[in-house]
């Protein structure tokens, strides 16, 4: 028996490119029936290569300009802290002047306090001698009107002369039933006031301090023992009955302190406010002892010792 065998494939089946036959896939069966792929082709590795090293390139020139920024902002840096330390010399420097100015404003300050101090004691000392001299001046004045009295609110009269002054003394004397004679007074004037008052008062200078005191005694018992006080009738001015005050002279100082006296006795409730011989006394009620008001003073301990409910 023949065998028939078949025909070979024809070429035009069978023969592929070259191209072709390098991009076939070969799968290879091993004896342990495992399909295998097959390798990269090395193309790629290169590739990749490439890619490396151009992006060690660009990180490189990154870094260079990182660099070169921060070397230059380092530089800047440098410049500005020396100038800071340049500045902080120069400020330094300045404290020391500042210090060494405060240092001698100080010691001026101090040379200044004490002819502060100087001149504030020395202000002291010339108030104390102002107020002495003040008392001296004042006794002095107490001195020379020792034996004066005054009549207050006593009418003007545009004609009126010296004697006029005289005769309204001495008709008083006779209401006080005391008959004052003409050798009995030094003096008798009217005190300058001014020109658009319609009274003022007179000043009656006394021999001696006893005609004085009789003639303030006179006043005293007359305006107590009759209902009708003293006026300018009693003086010889029949035309008018206006009420005169009768005193002893005071000093302008004592008769501030007077006047002060005589409204802290209205508040204070004390009942009787007289002078003596030039001096100012207080007292709250008939046989309390007297109290004797030196100056404005001690008037103001007087005020503070009442507001205090403080025994006086």
């Amino acid at each position: 028996m023949k065998t028939k065998r078949s025909p070979p494939p024809s070429s035009s089946k069978s023969t592929k490119s070259k191209s072709e036959q390098s991009n076939v896939v070969e799968e290879t069966v091993s004896p342990s029936n495992v399909t295998q792929k097959a390798k990269r082709p090395r193309i790629q590795d290169d590739n990749i290569s490439d890619e490396l090293s151009s992006f060690k390139s660009e990180l490189m020139s990154i870094i260079n300009n990182f660099m070169e920024t921060q070397s230059g902002r380092l530089e800047a840096l440098e410049k500005l802290l020396k100038s800071v330390q340049e500045q902080n010399k120069t400020i330094q420097s300045t404290n020391r002047d500042i210090e060494k100015a405060m240092s001698h404003l100080s010691d001026d300050i101090k040379a200044i306090e004490k002819k502060i101090d100087y001149l504030d004691q020395e202000r002291k000392n010339i108030h104390i001698e102002i107020l002495s001299l003040e008392e001296k001046l004042d006794t002095f004045e107490m001195n020379s009107i020792v034996t004066s009295a005054e009549i207050r609110n006593v009418p003007k009269s545009s004609k009126e002369s010296k004697d006029d002054l005289w005769t309204y003394v001495i008709k008083l004397s006779k209401v006080l039933n005391i008959n004052l004679q003409s050798h009995d007074l030094r003096n008798v004037s009217r005190l300058p006031s001014k020109k658009e008052k319609l009274s003022s008062s007179i000043s009656i200078d006394f021999n001696n301090t006893l005609i004085k005191t009789a003639f303030l005694d006179g006043v005293k018992n007359y305006n107590k023992n009759n209902s009708e006080k003293l006026n300018a009738s009693h003086l010889g001015m029949l035309s008018t009955k206006q009420p005169i005050y009768i005193s002893e002279q005071l000093t302008p100082k004592m008769k501030r302190l007077l006047f002060l006296t005589r409204d802290f006795s209205k508040s204070s409730g004390f009942k009787f406010v007289w002078t003596s011989n030039g001096r100012i006394y207080l007292r709250k009620e008939e046989g309390k002892p007297h109290i004797l008001v030196k100056n404005e003073s001690h008037l103001n301990d007087l005020k503070k010792k009442q507001s205090e409910n403080l025994t006086i």
